[in-house]
């Protein structure tokens, strides 16, 4: 069954270098019978330019020796004898020059020159050009054969011509247009009248591989006959070596597939139990991950319930130590007898304080990592949320000197948020600006309504600024800027609001620069915002720098 694979694909091989080979061949042969069709285009043009240059000066002559020869009889006429002496010696082709009437010559440039030979051909045939060209003559003097070239003097009344002024051309004229058109080897070149007799070059029949072109203006065709046979050879033998060589290197890719195709099943094998090697270790080293992710989620699990257990559990005695604490304090149930008492309850209850938002993080953080944390949105006025917020981190801001403002509340709509989460998001960012802005400071919070919906509030502070770096590690849990001033707290502010932000399908990003302040940024999506017309978003204050520009 192999065997019969192997063959076919051979077989087939075979046929696609045959139809190759044929294809390539066919398309150089069109490629080179058109290069010739071209080069045969600027042959005749160069020919034809040339010729048409040429016959033109010699009508000129005709025409002056007919001018001349109109003036007075050719028998006394001396300007008409040295004009006719005179032609030959103006073009090289001009073998001669006369004037012939009523079968006798008149006057001649070249006495030697038999008048039978001028007589023989000297009418002009019928047509409608004002010059003619006689047949080709042939003498024992002049073998290669003599042109007449003339034009009418005089006619009778009934417009029969009676005085030729004529012009005699040899071949040197032929042997000029051959190399203005630069004829390549074996090509042929004709000069031909219009009726098709031949006057310079070999008669041969017109075939599909001539082309001809007229010559404007007289009764001329210049006729080219390309080497099409010797560029048929030529072609042949080219693309008979190509088989050849084709031919070989055929036999070469058999055989180097034959032995491509053994070392594939060699390698094959080889593979196949080497990916079953592989597949095995595969589902081994699954088999470990999965059991570890499996211990990791349930580890993460277990450290969440632990969190909300025990930060459910240390509420309930820190609620008594913080209650308690208050009322020794307040001295509720009457006086202390040593005020240094009322001192240290207070710093009970702060410390008590400090403590219990820490394990409200915690709770929150533990709630949010475990998909448990829900919100309940209900419609805030900015105006009440700014009010509530500020009042909580006045006092911190007040003992810092740090100036804290809220714009825009007036012109935004109201929010569907969960209060407390709300309330918790910039009260976490509001500190944190504190906290890390030196005293004399400022920190702004801006509310603006966005044109596409939704709201955007803005916490902008002149603090010391973070990293790249810093930004990012800001975003962990526990995670504590390097660069910054150790400050009390968990780290979990950052990374908390942005949990509560996301929960109300919101995001919060952060830009900062070291030295020039941190502006944070949390967008609530267009569900969030009542309707409300946007008003355009109010400038800072001219006192106030967040950002130095970029």
């Amino acid at each position: 069954m192999a065997s019969a694979s192997h063959c076919g694909i051979l077989g087939l091989l075979g046929l696609f270098v045959v139809g190759l080979l044929g294809a390539a061949a066919s398309a150089d042969r069109s490629a080179r019978f058109a290069e010739q069709a071209q080069q045969s285009d600027r042959v005749l043009a160069a020919g034809a330019e040339f010729l048409r240059d040429t016959i033109d000066r010699h009508e000129r002559l005709l025409a002056q020796i007919a001018e001349t020869a109109a003036a007075a009889e050719p028998e006394n006429n001396e300007p008409l004898k040295r004009l006719l002496t005179l032609a030959p010696a103006l073009t090289p082709d001009i073998a001669a020059a006369a004037i012939v009437e009523d079968g006798s010559v008149l006057a001649k440039s070249q006495p030697g020159l038999p008048d039978r030979l001028l007589l023989a051909a000297a009418g002009p045939p019928a047509g409608s050009f004002s010059v003619f060209f006689g047949a080709r003559l042939r003498d024992a003097e002049y073998p290669l054969g003599l042109v007449t070239f003339g034009r009418p003097i005089a006619t009778e009344g009934d417009g029969k011509t009676v005085r030729l002024a004529l012009l005699v051309l040899d071949r040197s004229l032929f042997d000029r247009v051959n190399r203005v058109a630069a004829l390549p080897p074996d090509a042929q070149l004709s000069i031909l009248r219009q009726d098709g007799t031949p006057l310079f070059g070999e008669a041969i029949p017109m075939d599909e591989a001539m082309r001809t072109v007229a010559i404007p203006g007289v009764p001329l065709i210049l006729r080219y006959e390309p080497p099409t046979a010797a560029l048929e050879m030529a072609w042949r033998a080219d693309w008979t070596r190509n088989a050849a060589f084709l031919g070989g290197m055929t036999l070469v890719a058999v055989y180097a597939v034959s032995a491509w195709r053994r070392r594939n099943r060699r390698l094959a094998r080889y593979n196949a139990v080497r990916k079953a090697r592989e597949a095995l270790k595969i589902r081994r080293n699954l088999t470990r991950l999965t059991a570890a992710a499996t211990r990791a989620d349930e580890a993460n699990r277990t450290k969440s319930r632990f969190l909300a257990h025990v930060t459910h559990e240390l509420r309930t005695p820190l609620n008594a130590v913080l209650g308690f604490s208050e009322a020794i304090r307040r001295e509720l149930f009457g006086p202390i007898g040593n005020p240094r008492y009322a001192h240290y309850a207070g710093l009970i209850h702060d410390a008590g304080s400090h403590l219990l938002s820490l394990i409200d993080d915690l709770l929150d953080m533990a709630k949010v990592e475990a998909g448990k944390m829900e919100i309940a949105p209900i419609r805030v006025s900015p105006v009440a949320l700014s009010r509530s917020v500020l009042d909580i981190v006045e006092v911190s801001a007040r003992q810092r000197s740090i100036a804290v403002a809220a714009f825009g509340v007036d012109e935004c709509p109201d929010l569907y948020v969960d209060l407390r989460a709300a309330k918790q998001i910039l009260i976490n960012l509001l500190a944190n600006a504190i906290k890390y802005t030196a005293p004399g400071g400022r920190v702004d919070f801006r509310f603006a309504g966005r044109a596409e919906g939704g709201v955007t509030i803005t916490v902008a502070d002149t603090g010391i600024g973070m990293s790249k770096e810093d930004i990012v590690v800001a975003f962990e849990a526990f995670g504590r800027a390097t660069k910054a001033p150790q400050q009390p707290g968990t780290g979990l502010g950052l990374p908390l609001a942005r949990a509560l932000v996301r929960l109300h399908r919101g995001e919060l990003s952060l830009t900062s620069e070291l030295g020039y302040g941190t502006i944070v940024t949390v967008i609530f999506p267009p569900e969030t915002a009542a309707a409300k017309q946007v008003a355009p978003m109010p400038l800072p204050p001219a006192e106030f720098v967040s950002m130095r520009a970029a």
